[in-house]
């Protein structure tokens, strides 16, 4: 199972863009020393060990995802940044048969960014509980989790957008299966896995721009009628009082005189720090 959704078939990063801030806040959270060892759990193409590898590649890094592609990409990236050190490990995170390959499968810092909402709600504090688990005893060893949230003031707007989404670009599995918390849901179900929030911090948002030529789920012959289908159910889904609040605009988004988006949505994130409870 991968964080970056669809990460097989589309360039995810051109579908929901990463600030510099955000990238900043990640860095400081893992706050990575050489040495440092880090899990890059549900890791897709290695996006997030990949931002604090340009800053500090004398790391060792353990990539671990059910997607083989992934992995390989993943580790020929985090290669050609200077790191050395790289472990991959093809597995599902929350599979209960799943053993580690050996019993020193410990490390300072467990990464999990955007890969809590590819598991169904209820699964949600089993998948931290099982991310927490690779922890070393350090006491300063630490969960990062980069997540995106759903406003608390009628957060199914936004989930009904991205289950449009999933339902026109052909992700009927995936649609079955994600959960999107808010930040309360999110907070329950670090309580429930029994660890402790050493630190919240609200992230600039998350810029969604449905949807853009990189998005493989939107060519071919009827791309054109899909487009049209997701931005008119967009139109229609956002209630007027709230667009102001999910940054909702019209407005065209051109890329080398092709025009990619024909409007943009905000989607709030947050960065949490967990540790185990003392």
């Amino acid at each position: 199972m991968s964080g970056d959704r669809y990460a097989t078939v589309i360039d995810f990063t051109k579908l929901q863009s990463v600030t510099d801030g955000q990238i900043a806040m990640l860095r400081e959270a893992v706050n990575a020393q050489p040495g440092i060892s880090i899990l890059d759990a549900m890791s897709g193409p290695a996006t997030a060990s990949s931002y604090i590898a340009e800053v500090q590649p004398n790391i060792r890094v353990v990539l671990l995802d059910s997607s083989p592609q992934m992995l390989e990409a993943g580790r020929t990236k985090l290669k050609n940044m200077g790191v050395v050190d790289i472990g991959i490990d093809q597995a599902n995170l929350v599979d209960p048969d799943w053993k580690p390959p050996h019993a020193d499968y410990r490390f300072d810092v467990v990464l999990l960014r955007s890969a809590l909402h590819e598991t169904p709600k209820d699964m949600h504090p089993t998948t931290l509980q099982h991310a927490a688990a690779f922890l070393n005893d350090n006491p300063e060893s630490r969960l990062v989790v980069w997540q995106q949230v759903m406003p608390t003031d009628r957060p199914e707007t936004l989930r009904d957008i991205i289950a449009m989404r999933d339902a026109i670009g052909g992700h009927s599995v995936q649609r079955a299966k994600r959960y999107f918390p808010t930040l309360p849901e999110l907070t329950e179900s670090v309580q429930l896995a029994g660890l402790s929030i050493r630190s919240s911090q609200v992230m600039e948002p998350q810029v969604f721009h449905p949807p853009i030529v990189g998005d493989q789920d939107f060519k071919g012959h009827d791309r054109a009628a899909k487009v049209a289908a997701l931005n008119s159910y967009i139109q229609v889904r956002i209630p007027e009082d709230q667009r102001e609040a999910l940054g909702y605009e019209e407005a065209a988004i051109s890329r080398g005189g092709v025009t990619e988006a024909s409007m943009k949505i905000a989607i709030p994130v947050q960065l949490l720090i967990l540790g185990r409870q003392k």
